[in-house]
């Protein structure tokens, strides 16, 4: 019985360390993205700059998000007030994360558009830190709602040290287990004495 809890949890080891956990946020309704936005306009998005940066959502070392920066020139305010001039709004997808626990957050915005898509954006902020409303909060006028392939091309939800931290002090752990038992075991046979053949 020991040996299959063993093996057991040899796979659920590796499992967490290849697959990543992420906890989304459930896309949000027409309605609902209307309620959390403080500004909503409709425009064309003229630039897309993608930037990698520390996290908001979990920050400490080894844990980075891909900022996306898109530009926007407003054709209509639905909501709000819009600044003169082009906008520029920030989305996000996860880059890298630590640990399993700083896994459990949002992976960013779905979908983020190319340059020219005809978009509505759903804003929270001010004027020159305007923020889109998780996770949808950019919605697709003319066209489908997929992502740029800027976007598509990012490395987005590994480990910022290979393995996930929890994952590294069981490895520790065990190697720690090896080494004292190997010094246990010459110990030993060096009391033993020589064997004799």
């Amino acid at each position: 019985m020991g040996m299959i809890v063993r093996v057991s949890m040899a796979v659920l080891l590796v499992w967490m360390a290849v697959v990543p956990v992420r906890a989304d946020v459930a896309p949000a309704s027409p309605e609902e993205l209307r309620q959390r936005a403080t500004l909503i306009v409709e425009g064309v998005i003229e630039g897309l700059r993608v930037v990698g940066e520390p996290s908001e959502f979990e920050p400490g070392i080894g844990n980075t998000d891909w900022g996306i920066y898109l530009t926007l020139r407003v054709d209509g305010v639905l909501k709000g007030k819009a600044p003169a001039g082009p906008l520029v709004a920030r989305c996000f997808r996860v880059r890298q994360r630590r640990s399993l626990v700083e896994s459990l957050t949002p992976s960013g915005h779905h979908p983020i558009p190319g340059v020219g898509t005809r978009v509505t954006a759903h804003l929270n902020g001010e004027d020159g830190a305007w923020r889109v409303v998780l996770p949808n909060g950019i919605q697709v006028v003319d066209g489908t709602e997929s992502d740029a392939p800027e976007i598509r091309d990012l490395h987005s939800g590994g480990y910022a040290w290979w393995l996930p931290v929890e994952l590294w002090a069981v490895v520790g752990l065990a190697a720690g287990g090896i080494y004292l038992g190997g010094r246990v075991m010459r110990g030993i046979r060096k009391r033993k004495g020589p064997t004799r053949v």
